[in-house]
């Protein structure tokens, strides 16, 4: 089973589940079937139903990556646009993710300083 294109979870699932019935084993399946790209121990989760999260397996198993989004409410942000969650908005207007949990201005208005 090469995974190489983007995949759907049932389709993971069901072609994994079909390898294991097949194969018995599933070190085989990781080995042989997934290339060795994930464990034993991660196939026999996904056969329980299991969806993984870490994107490096995700990407192994050829799944699109997750990503928190929302909408933010009330923020300065043209319409239809999406707003990642960790997103702030400087007193200036702009929105900013910042670098550091006490950082309350966008690099524009207060640019990081240098070292020295």
């Amino acid at each position: 089973m090469a995974v190489r294109s983007a995949y759907t979870w049932d389709k993971v699932v069901a072609d994994i589940r079909a390898s294991y019935a097949a194969k018995r084993s599933f070190r085989r399946v990781a080995r042989e079937d997934l290339g060795g790209r994930v464990s034993h121990a991660v196939v026999a989760r996904i056969v329980g139903g299991v969806e993984p999260h870490k994107p490096e397996i995700r990407q192994a198993l050829g799944l699109p990556p997750l990503v928190t989004l929302e909408t933010g409410p009330g923020v300065a942000i043209t319409s239809g646009a999406i707003l990642i969650t960790s997103s702030r908005t400087c007193p200036c207007g702009r929105s900013f993710i910042p670098n550091h949990p006490s950082r309350t201005h966008c690099p524009t208005c207060r640019p990081p300083r240098r070292r020295k």
